[in-house]
């Protein structure tokens, strides 16, 4: 089965060039553990901003996920919201 009908044809090009790879159980365990020995980055500073990191739980058998929560200081009352997912494959 191929998703390839799904993608933007302004990305075919692109992702033409790169390599097929099929995604086995083995191999999204390697890149899992590969991920789990990777240090995390330092959380950014903000004049006027908290960051607070959360790890949240994944799904069964799977790591915790790292979630950044930025709330402005400054601000009182109800604020506008912005949920950034990265893709990342998606595995």
């Amino acid at each position: 089965m191929t998703t390839r009908s799904l993608v933007d044809p302004e990305l075919a090009a692109l992702l033409d060039q790169l390599p097929n790879v099929e995604l086995t159980e083995e191999i999204v365990k390697q890149v899992r553990a590969m991920d789990q020995t990777q240090k995390l980055p330092r959380l950014p500073t903000f004049p006027d901003i908290k960051v607070t990191e959360c790890f949240v739980p994944g799904l069964e058998e799977a790591p915790e996920v790292r979630v950044l929560l930025y709330q402005p200081i400054t601000m009182e009352g109800p604020r506008p919201t912005l949920l950034w997912i990265h893709g990342g494959g998606y595995i």
